[in-house]
C-alpha cells in the first residue's frame, strides 16, 4: 500500500524529533522568564536596614566566630574589682549596604595612602545606654525607636561625631569630639546601663579604621579632630588614663560589628 511518503522520511521525522520540536522543551520554556526578566532577577538586592545574626556557642555554623568575640570580651576584663560577667547571647551585626559601603570606601582610601598595614583595623569595645529588651532572647533582634535608647540607635545609623558629648553625664571629652572606644571590655562596661526589668547588660564591639594614630598620654580636650598627619588618637596609660581608649574623628571610620548580652557577676544567679 504506497501512501505517497517522501522516500526519505527518516530524515524528515529526525529533524522533527530535534529539541526545538519537542514537548518537553515547549513545555519548560513557557516557564523560562525573557532575558530581561533573568538580568532582572539576578541584581543584587540592596539590604537597607540592620539586622542582628545570633552566634552559636555550640557546634555548627557561628561557632568559631562566637569564640573569637568570646574570648576577646573576657581577656579584655581587666578591672580587678569587677567580677568577669556570664555571657548570655552574642549577634552579629549585619549592615545595612550603604553603611558597609561608606566604611569600605574609607578603607580603601588609608590602603591608598598608609598602605596595606597603615589600614589599622582593630575590633574594640563601646558601652552605651539600653532602654529597650533588645537581645534578652534569641528572637528578639528587632530595633526599637525610643530616642534614649543609644543602643539602637547606633546599630540602625552606626556612630556619629556630631553626637560626641550629647549623653546625659557624658560631657567630658577627654581627647575632644570625637568617637570613643576602648580595648578594656570592663572599661566600656562603665558606660552600660542597667534596666529595672532586665539583670543583663549590653556592650558594642566595634570594628574600627585607626590608621596613623598618634598617642597621647594627656588630657587634650581642644582637639575637634587628629593631630595633622594623623587619622585617629590612641589615648595610652599614663599620666592622665588608667586604661586605654581609641578616638574616631570621622563616622565611616567605624562600625557596629556585635552585641554581647552578659549578665554581670554580682547579678547571675
Amino acid at each position: 500500500m504506497d501512501y505517497n511518503l517522501p522516500q526519505d522520511i527518516a530524515g524528515y521525522v529526525e529533524k522533527y524529533c530535534q529539541p526545538q520540536h519537542s514537548l518537553i522543551s515547549r513545555a519548560s520554556s513557557y516557564n523560562t522568564p525573557p532575558r530581561e526578566a533573568v538580568g532582572w532577577a539576578t541584581t543584587p538586592v540592596r539590604k537597607t536596614s540592620t539586622t542582628l545574626r545570633i552566634l552559636s556557642p555550640g557546634y555548627g555554623y557561628g561557632t568559631g566566630e562566637y569564640l573569637k568575640i568570646a574570648n576577646l570580651f573576657e581577656n579584655a576584663w581587666a578591672h580587678a574589682h569587677k567580677a568577669l560577667p556570664a555571657i548570655k547571647r552574642i549577634f552579629a551585626v549585619e549592615l545595612p549596604d550603604h553603611l558597609e559601603d561608606s566604611y569600605s570606601s574609607y578603607k580603601s582610601l588609608l590602603v591608598q595612602t598608609r598602605g596595606s598595614p597603615g589600614v589599622n583595623e582593630r575590633l574594640v569595645f563601646h558601652g552605651t545606654p539600653r532602654h529597650c529588651s533588645l537581645g534578652e532572647w534569641e528572637s528578639w533582634t528587632d530595633l526599637c525607636s525610643k530616642p534614649l535608647c543609644s543602643l539602637c540607635g547606633v546599630l540602625r545609623e552606626s556612630f556619629s561625631v556630631a553626637r560626641a558629648g550629647t549623653a546625659p553625664d557624658r560631657n567630658f571629652l577627654r581627647f575632644g569630639y570625637g568617637i570613643y572606644t576602648t580595648n578594656m571590655s570592663s572599661k566600656a562596661d562603665d558606660y552600660t546601663n542597667d534596666l529595672p526589668y532586665f539583670s543583663n547588660r549590653v556592650l558594642v564591639v566595634a570594628k574600627v579604621l585607626l590608621g596613623r594614630a598618634s598617642v597621647l598620654h594627656r588630657t587634650t580636650q581642644t582637639l575637634l579632630g587628629p593631630p595633622a598627619g594623623f587619622d585617629s588618637v590612641l589615648g595610652e596609660v599614663g599620666m592622665d588614663l588608667n586604661y586605654d581608649e581609641q578616638v574616631l574623628y570621622r563616622d565611616d571610620a567605624i562600625r557596629p560589628a556585635y552585641v554581647i548580652i552578659y549578665e554581670p557577676e554580682s547579678l547571675a544567679y
